[in-house]
């Protein structure tokens, strides 16, 4: 029997920030965020409009975040972790998000973005969003994007 939204989410508020996302991510996104930084994510209390027209969270705006990375779980108890960022030179506030695609599988996930995240499956993560995020998690700025020609770097940082 799966519990009513409202009521995951009175749970949600009660449980303690690891266990939480140790029950919620998987194994490969904790080991890339470590555990230790994810139990220090605020919580981003999910809306209905962060949902798009096929399911992915793509709705999250800059100003529904009130710090730069920010996790939380939707109304299919889906898993997410919203990254908002700042390119200087674009003078630019974006917010990438990262989610579990399907409520029952924690392996499959997907993104919507702005250009530096590209996840499919969590087991098998590109060497460019692994990398991004870790310079992004040490205040480096140097953010590799996909470019039709191939890739680009552009001064990027949390906000």
């Amino acid at each position: 029997m799966q519990l009513p939204y409202n009521i995951y989410l009175s749970i949600l508020n009660f449980l303690p920030k690891q266990k939480f996302v140790l029950d919620n991510f998987p194994e490969e996104i904790v080991n890339l965020f470590t555990l230790e930084r994810m139990a220090n994510f605020p919580i981003l209390e999910y809306k209905e409009e962060f949902l798009g027209l096929t399911d992915y969270i793509d709705g999250i705006l800059p100003q529904d975040m009130t710090h730069p990375i920010m996790m939380g779980v939707d109304k299919y108890k889906r898993a997410f972790i919203a990254i908002r960022t700042y390119q200087p030179q674009e003078k630019k506030t974006m917010v990438d998000t990262i989610f579990q695609r399907y409520t029952k599988d924690k392996l499959i996930w997907s993104n919507s973005s702005c250009g530096f995240i590209s996840i499919s499956y969590v087991t098998d993560m590109d060497e460019h969003f692994v990398s991004n995020i870790n310079k992004l998690l040490n205040n480096e700025s140097d953010i590799i994007y996909p470019y039709a020609t191939g890739y680009i770097t552009r001064e990027t940082i949390l906000c």
